[in-house]
């Protein structure tokens, strides 16, 4: 009798032991969100309701183990606000996936391995007032928008997958200021949007485009580093009148020349095939500190052509291969240049002050 006592105390400690386990990985973090590392121990933590912000970061590397979100199992949570599945080998998210979450504000599926996205997944209903997604480091190769509308979206990360053209219209997007797609394939594209105030098109396959490609009054800032662009006109950036920061290191460009109309801050056309600065045709608004960055273009030489800026306050041109400055060089931008960066060129004597 008393071995039998004592293998139920055993039992009943070893029972409660392993229910624990059952929820093991799930933590309340410092900043009050409910962490998990599993999807099993996410949908059997005891009180759903009660969590804003909920995170799973997958750490099972079986790639059998993986998931398809084509039910509404996430409808216990009715308080979340953040949702963030990563890593977790999500291969499809259904319209149905985060129904009854009508406070979301956050969609965070990096890392997982979707291939195409509806995008009226993330809005099931009229009522979920999402602002943020994030899609990178997926698999994705098509978007769908058709018949949606997102009019809460501001943040659109779509970075680091397979799309090889995109395409989306104002009425779409009713209040988004950021759109990230870079380090993807695309080519081809059409953006129009009345908000969107950051574009990152970093990474991609850009051989060229018109002004017909963006619509964007109120951009402001864009990438386009490391693509494949030869030159830039200006009717390619007509329909971006408030552009101040333009990055396109790391292309093939020649020639760069914008519309008189915009007034850049900052532009960047280091590790290009520039090889005469009389190829650079840009205003700098007075207004801003602006900086010109040709860091290693090969110019051999700064000639008597006048650098045809007024009012530059920043001049990087470090491993550009300079030989020779001509003293009038900087003469239309003495009085405002603040820094000069000449690093690593073969320059031995200097008089352009």
């Amino acid at each position: 009798m008393l071995n039998l006592k004592i293998f139920s105390e055993f039992f009943l400690i070893l029972s409660f032991l392993t229910a624990k386990v059952a929820c093991s990985s799930c933590r309340i973090n410092y900043d009050e969100s409910l962490g998990c590392s599993s999807l099993e121990d996410l949908l059997n933590y005891p009180n759903p309701a009660n969590q804003t912000m909920i995170s799973v970061f997958g750490v099972n590397d079986n790639e059998l183990n993986v998931f398809s979100c084509d039910e509404s199992i996430f409808e216990n949570f009715t308080s979340a606000e953040e949702f963030s599945l990563r890593r977790v080998k999500i291969l499809h998210v259904s319209e149905e996936c985060f129904m009854g979450l009508n406070g979301l504000k956050v969609i965070d599926l990096r890392y997982n391995y979707l291939t195409n996205i509806y995008m009226g997944s993330f809005r099931p209903s009229a009522a979920m007032k999402v602002k943020t997604i994030n899609l990178k480091g997926n698999k994705i190769s098509a978007i769908y928008f058709a018949n949606v509308e997102m009019p809460e979206v501001e943040n659109l990360d779509v970075s680091d997958n397979r799309l090889k053209s995109f395409r989306i219209n104002r009425r779409i997007f009713h209040k988004i200021l950021e759109l990230n797609l870079g380090k993807n394939q695309i080519s081809t594209f059409k953006i129009e949007s009345e908000t969107l105030k950051s574009l990152d098109l970093s990474g991609n396959r850009i051989k060229s485009f018109d002004g017909s490609s963006f619509v964007l009054p109120n951009l402001e800032e864009i990438t386009l580093e490391g693509n494949f662009l030869t030159t830039i006109t200006p009717d390619m950036f007509a329909n971006m009148p408030k552009l101040i920061n333009i990055r396109i290191p790391h292309n093939h460009l020649e020639k760069v020349s914008l519309p008189e109309f915009i007034k850049i801050r900052d532009i960047d056309l280091g590790y290009n095939k520039i090889k005469n600065i009389s190829d650079v045709n840009i205003a700098v608004d007075h207004r801003m500190d602006g900086f010109l960055i040709l860091q290693s273009n090969k110019f051999f030489e700064l000639d008597q052509t006048n650098l045809n800026i007024d009012k530059l306050n920043h001049f990087h041109c470090s491993k550009c291969s300079i030989y020779s400055i001509d003293k009038f060089f900087f003469a239309n931008t003495f009085r405002s240049l603040r820094t000069l960066t000449l690093q690593f060129n073969y320059v031995t004597t200097l008089d352009i002050f």
